[in-house]
């Protein structure tokens, strides 16, 4: 790969780092950041060695596959939460037991008003509710 210049170096980090979601103008952007004429950057973006720099820090900035959890790890974690197994230093608080309970009968579909006989909310019963404070 051809090395990239100072300023074609900056235009790409620019580009890369901008939160501007508008295409067009996250080019601008980073073009003029760079000290080039902000309708220049698409010119820029065309330079082969411009174009490899951007795709390889994009793909390296993309999470691997099993850094991202999927949709049973998510449910385990959550029902580990929920029943009190998930601990660090300590156990986790009933609020956050609650709210994994929540997110639980979302994902198993206990909210859709299309299921069972029509009521909007299906009960979620705790082992060892009747310790619970008021």
């Amino acid at each position: 790969m051809t090395e990239l210049t100072k300023r074609q170096k900056a235009f790409a980090d620019a580009f890369l780092s901008s939160g501007e979601e508008d295409f067009k103008e996250r080019v601008r952007m980073a073009a003029g950041k760079a000290g080039y004429v902000p309708d220049g950057g698409i010119r820029l973006l065309r330079i082969p060695a411009v174009k490899q720099y951007v795709a390889e820090m994009q793909a390296a900035a993309e999470p691997d596959e099993d850094e991202v959890a999927g949709p049973q790890e998510v449910a385990a974690f959550l029902t580990a939460v929920m029943k009190g197994d998930a601990r660090r230093d300590a156990p986790p608080e009933l609020k956050d037991q609650m709210k994994a309970a929540e997110y639980l009968a979302k994902y198993h579909g206990m909210f859709d008003k299309d299921q069972g006989d029509g009521d909007a909310m299906q009960p979620v019963i705790f082992a060892g509710e009747d310790a619970l404070e008021p």
